[in-house]
């Protein structure tokens, strides 16, 4: 039995591996790694705050954080802008598929220039609200 977060996450994985091919879309992207491991990307649901709707019906707000690693140039800012671009189509797409309310809520682009080339993270945070039957966590209504 697969949990629908599990499931969303796998499906943003490989919505985002289709839309950005260029990136390793990675299950453990919060592990270390070496710059040569760059870009890597991942996916993370770190919060679902569920509520009953009903006898039936469960509302489940999910929090999806779509992080990627770069190294990149002088223009780092404007990559990770333009993978945004890309990022933001994908999981939104993806997210029509599953949700009624869904949403991009932050993008924040940092850059560490201390390192021989510039390394760069985006961070975009969706929201999406999932419903499930109550007691059966595995299945979208």
């Amino acid at each position: 039995m697969t949990h629908v977060r599990t499931t969303l996450r796998t499906d943003l994985r490989e919505a985002l591996a289709d839309a950005i091919p260029e990136i390793t879309w990675d299950r453990r992207w919060w592990m270390k790694g070496s710059d040569q491991q760059l870009p890597r990307g991942g996916i993370a649901i770190n919060r679902s705050s569920d509520q009953r709707t009903d006898q039936d019906g469960v509302e489940r707000a999910v929090q999806i954080l779509v992080i990627v690693k770069i190294l990149g140039g002088d223009d780092i800012d404007d990559e990770l802008d333009a993978l945004s671009v890309r990022a933001e189509r994908a999981v939104l797409s993806h997210l029509d598929t599953v949700s009624a309310l869904y949403s991009l809520r932050e993008t924040a682009l940092s850059v560490d220039d201390k390192g021989e080339r510039p390394k760069g993270e985006l961070v975009m945070e969706f929201t999406a609200m999932l419903w499930t039957e109550f007691g059966e966590p595995e299945e979208l209504e």
